[in-house]
């Protein structure tokens, strides 16, 4: 992880599902969004740091909240990301954890997102794998839907 003052860098250098022959390593930038601090990434990451530097003991960035806050594994990091899709209104029993690049490329697709940048974003060589396996539709539950439905008239 690298941090400035303007963005946080990731780099992943494990070989992913997605990578392709020969095409390790990926680097995720998260800039601040100084607009509004409170969707802002790179807020959310510095908080985070910061609250859980007293419990770090390696470098691993997800730890757990409960003692003795060890790094998390990737099955509670797959049930906190369920929880908060969920919670976001979006129906769980078609998007799960391993869902959320299919469920951001086709929420940034659905509002009209140049499919060139959605493609370079995510990864993809091409037009085809997005519309193939990734544009799905976005289905908010049902209590969420009714629910936002009733608010906003």
């Amino acid at each position: 992880m690298e941090r400035t003052p303007e963005q946080f860098i990731f780099y992943v250098n494990e070989k992913l599902k997605q990578s392709r022959p020969g095409k390790m390593g990926v680097k995720l930038s998260f800039p601040k969004y100084a607009k509004d601090e409170l969707i802002c990434v790179y807020s959310a990451i510095d908080t985070y740091l910061g609250i859980t530097r007293p419990f770090r003991t390696d470098n691993k960035f997800f730890i757990s909240y409960l003692k003795p806050h060890k790094a998390v594994t990737k099955e509670t990091i797959s049930r906190w990301i369920k929880l908060v899709l969920g919670a976001s209104g979006l129906n769980t029993d078609i998007f799960q954890a391993h869902s959320t690049r299919a469920a951001s490329a086709s929420a940034a697709f659905d509002r009209n997102l140049p499919i060139d940048l959605i493609l370079q974003t995510a990864g993809w060589s091409n037009e085809r794998t997005f519309a193939l396996f990734y544009n799905k539709e976005i289905t908010k539950s049902d209590c969420v839907s009714q629910f936002q439905a009733a608010i906003m008239k």
